[in-house]
């Protein structure tokens, strides 16, 4: 999850999807990456992006 925030702010992966930033942090689906995400953050990955862009 650490790699996910780092790699959201990165420029250079601003026109990945979800599902690809997803794959690039080791996860197999977007289902399972999801399922973490909002397991140890408590939100979601959109929910996440949305406060940053705040």
């Amino acid at each position: 999850m650490e790699e996910f925030k780092r790699l959201i702010v990165d420029e250079q992966y601003a026109k990945y999807t979800l599902e690809a930033l997803a794959e690039v942090c080791g996860f197999s689906s977007r289902a399972s990456f999801f399922r973490y995400f909002k397991k140890v953050a408590g939100i979601t990955p959109n929910e996440y992006i949305k406060q940053l862009n705040r």
